[in-house]
């Protein structure tokens, strides 16, 4: 079931945020995504769940695939079952942990130091 689940990774994305507040400092965050990729040759965008702190993200991902395998139905694809649940249910979830804390959860991923919002001109600012 998890090689399966492996298999089609790409139905489930993230996409970085730039930040938020919590406690007064700023902290990383990454959007979660479910239902995108290809399905019967058709291509579709993955919808938002909700937004993490980067160091939550693991342990969304992995509440996600609990919940995948506890209710899936025989043979289900994951897309199948993003279908049939419907993103709410994935927010449901979810649900606190965009306000949650974790051990350093003001530093991203690779790096030491807590993370600063660094604004460059580019063609999103546009």
């Amino acid at each position: 079931m998890i090689r399966e689940f492996a298999s089609r990774l790409w139905a489930l994305g993230r996409g970085k945020q730039a930040a938020r507040e919590l406690d007064g400092e700023t902290a990383p965050f990454y959007q979660l995504l479910v239902g995108g990729g290809q399905q019967g040759g058709v291509m579709r965008f993955g919808q938002l769940v909700t937004a993490v702190p980067a160091r939550l993200a693991p342990q969304a991902v992995r509440r996600i695939i609990t919940f995948y395998k506890a209710e899936r139905l025989p043979r289900e694809s994951f897309l199948e079952f993003v279908d049939r649940r419907g993103i709410d249910s994935f927010r449901s979830e979810l649900a606190g942990m965009a306000a949650g804390t974790a051990e350093n959860v003001f530093i991203d991923w690779g790096e030491q130091q807590k993370f600063v919002l660094q604004v460059a001109r580019g063609e999103c600012s546009t």
